[in-house]
């Protein structure tokens, strides 16, 4: 009991020094105040870059493999459309998934107090240095790679074009270590991030009543949820590199990769609404302010025209 007793004040000068270690990981608060401030954080600056990519990710996930669907086009009619959309497509998932694994790492560079010394990473020119890599990936990775065009018959975006009847042999021209690669690495960078950080999460869970802590908690999982969707993309993609899986499997896999980046689809942009107060509170101003001032312009003109 004695031991007991002694311990118990060392282990809540531990508890005390780890919440204020966490505490002076946040940022100032001043910066999430809704009037606009919310871009001084990173994780919204690289969330913000996310979404460029996913408006490109419209074309390339989602109008080009309607076209090919309403037109019945395959690779042999539409030639040069096909390389075009196997590059295209290949450009933005690199991008966007490298962007996630990004996401990842300032979250855990941001929550966990002794990953403190690496916050300089995502301050000042570094921060759009990582935004600069993962543009220049997305420029270059297409020339060291293959296309992997859309087809029409399995309704995906698939290395092989199927032209020929040696579907082996023509898989082996096609197939290059580049994707599967890339697609593994996705899967094991960002489950690796995110178990550590639901570990950290679980753990501090006893000081969940402290609002730095909510505020990271609430980023945490919204950037969990936008980066779930693109860790299943990637993995069963990979799948169809190394197994042979139905048809219905790679519809899925094409169906989840536009669910998890074709803004269009709606899921990111309901992680953003629902889940993020400073958003959902800016763009409710936005919206009042049009209000008000349509209502002002109305007012004038007919008091201008009595």
């Amino acid at each position: 009991m004695a031991k007991q007793r002694l311990g118990e004040p060392r282990a809540r000068n531990l508890l005390r020094s780890d919440r204020n270690s966490f505490c002076d990981t946040q940022y100032d608060g001043s910066n999430w105040n809704g009037e606009g401030k919310i871009a001084d954080h990173p994780c919204y600056c690289l969330m913000f870059f996310n979404g460029i990519i996913d408006l490109m990710d419209i074309i390339a996930g989602s109008l080009i493999p309607a076209y090919f669907h309403f037109t019945g086009a395959v690779f042999c009619s539409s030639f040069a459309l096909s390389r075009f959309s196997g590059f295209f497509a290949w450009c933005v998932w690199a991008g966007a998934s490298l962007n996630c694994m990004v996401l990842a790492l300032n979250r855990v560079i941001e929550m966990i107090p002794s990953a403190k010394a690496l916050r300089f990473l995502f301050k000042g020119k570094l921060l759009y240095l990582w935004m600069v890599v993962i543009t220049a990936y997305m420029v270059f990775s297409p020339f060291i790679n293959r296309p992997h065009p859309f087809n029409t018959a399995v309704s995906a975006f698939i290395s092989s074009p199927m032209i020929t009847d040696d579907a082996v042999k023509e898989a082996a021209h096609y197939d290059t270590l580049l994707l599967p690669i890339h697609n593994i690495t996705v899967v094991v960078v960002i489950f690796g991030l995110y178990s550590i950080l639901c570990g950290y999460v679980i753990k501090m869970r006893r000081i969940a009543k402290l609002g730095t802590y909510k505020l990271q908690l609430q980023l945490f999982i919204q950037v969990l949820m936008i980066c779930s969707t693109t860790t299943m993309t990637a993995l069963l993609y990979s799948s169809m590199i190394f197994f042979t899986v139905s048809r219905s499997v790679a519809i899925a896999a094409n169906v989840l990769w536009q669910l998890s980046h074709a803004p269009h689809s709606g899921f990111h942009a309901i992680v953003y609404l629902c889940l993020n107060r400073d958003i959902s509170h800016e763009l409710s101003k936005m919206f009042t302010r049009r209000r008000k001032i349509s209502t002002l312009t109305v007012m004038n003109a007919a008091a201008a025209r009595s």
